[in-house]
């Protein structure tokens, strides 16, 4: 019998922020958990900006009760799942259809006793390969620039790959998705010589990435950003301009680009692939299913592009895109990894994956290899829905 529980957590008190924040620090996550006879279990993630719990709850359920009649020994969930659930134009509802192949693919893993990557390769992969990191963070806001320099220090000193940060957020910043709604303007010169300080201090070896999250208002901004990062030999900049594939088209003589985290529907990240002015595409399993992303590796590969996946949010995340990449096999294997603590942290205990010096490694041999941890639950307001 399967069995499908949807968890909603917040924090029971306003966390008091000095610096900007993801908006889900202060608002919730959607976590669902599928059950098998009450023996295996599995978790997946919902996209935290996707919309709100009733409506997730709503299409979990239409999405559970087109499986919960075939039997998990008897028939190929997998394969039916893939069949019989179709993507809409809605981002809430994709992005349940992706938590929910991340629970499913979980628990068939865990059920047969098969590597997450068997499922998708008969190739042999060697799965304790060592996955390289960039630390996400740089979130500021004006007049905190040397937290910067220190975050940037902080991460070569522990062998991380490289560092990604933002320009400075204007104080009445409070929720991330105002930066795409109406991106604010900021200091470009400013934020050039930040981003000289930045490299003066870490050295030309290490790794540098600006977030630029959609900000530059006119094709002269960015040009000018544009050609004073690749003077200073940043590894990509990521948004500089609003999501329109129309105008990415457009650019010329610049490669090092990275974007698709929003996406969402198959046939529109399949046109930003087709982009020769972006190298690297972050797409979230969080929005785009598991399938859906290894549906798309094929043209990422032929198009010389690289798979960075978006990881923000929790332990499932991770786990998912560590698996992708092992399974794409790139000429580099590269991942996020959010630099501030998420306060969702003690709700999972992770036995899937370790982060040492700078570097992901899978250690887990069935399943993602994360679960959650009930004796923590009264740190938080939550809500349990279920269905069987």
């Amino acid at each position: 019998m399967l069995k499908l529980e949807i968890y909603k957590f917040e924090n029971k008190k306003k966390i008091i922020l000095s610096s900007p924040r993801p908006s889900y620090f202060n608002n919730n996550i959607v976590i669902i958990k599928l059950i098998y006879n009450n023996q295996v279990s599995s978790l997946g993630e919902i996209n935290t900006y996707s919309g709100n719990f009733l409506e997730i709850a709503k299409n979990l359920k239409f999405i559970f009760f087109k499986l919960k009649e075939y039997d998990l020994k008897k028939n190929d969930l997998i394969k039916i799942f893939s069949n019989q659930i179709n993507h809409e134009s809605n981002f809430c509802f994709n992005s349940c259809i992706a938590g929910f192949s991340q629970a499913l693919i979980g628990l068939v893993s865990e059920f047969k006793n098969k590597k997450i990557l068997d499922f998708f390769t008969k190739k042999k992969i060697i799965t304790n390969q060592k996955i390289n990191v960039y630390a996400s963070g740089g979130m500021i806001y004006e007049g905190q620039e040397q937290k910067l320099i220190e975050e940037a220090e902080f991460c070569k000193q522990h062998g991380y790959f490289g560092y990604k940060f933002r320009p400075p957020y204007p104080r009445k910043f409070n929720y991330h998705n105002l930066r795409f709604n109406k991106p604010d303007r900021f200091n470009i010169k400013k934020f050039i010589k930040i981003s000289q300080k930045l490299r003066d201090a870490v050295g030309n070896e290490f790794n540098l990435m600006a977030d630029l999250g959609c900000r530059l208002k006119s094709n002269s901004e960015f040009i000018y950003i544009m050609d004073a990062l690749r003077e200073l030999n940043f590894f990509f900049v990521e948004e500089p301009i609003i999501r329109n594939l129309k105008l990415y088209n457009k650019i010329r003589y610049y490669k090092n680009i990275a974007t698709g985290e929003h996406l969402y529907k198959f046939n529109e990240a399949n046109k930003w692939i087709s982009c020769k002015n972006i190298n690297f595409f972050q797409f979230d399993p969080n929005s785009l299913s598991v399938f859906m992303i290894t549906s798309l590796l094929k043209k990422i590969k032929s198009n010389q592009k690289i798979y960075i996946p978006h990881n923000w949010t929790t332990q499932i995340n991770t786990a998912v895109g560590i698996n992708l990449l092992l399974l794409f096999q790139q000429k580099i294997n590269l991942i996020e990894k959010n630099f501030y603590t998420s306060p969702f942290n003690d709700l999972f205990v992770n036995k899937g994956f370790y982060f040492s010096k700078g570097n992901y490694a899978l250690v887990n041999k069935k399943g993602f290899g994360i679960k959650l941890n009930s004796k923590n639950f009264n740190k938080y307001n939550y809500e349990i829905i279920s269905f069987i």
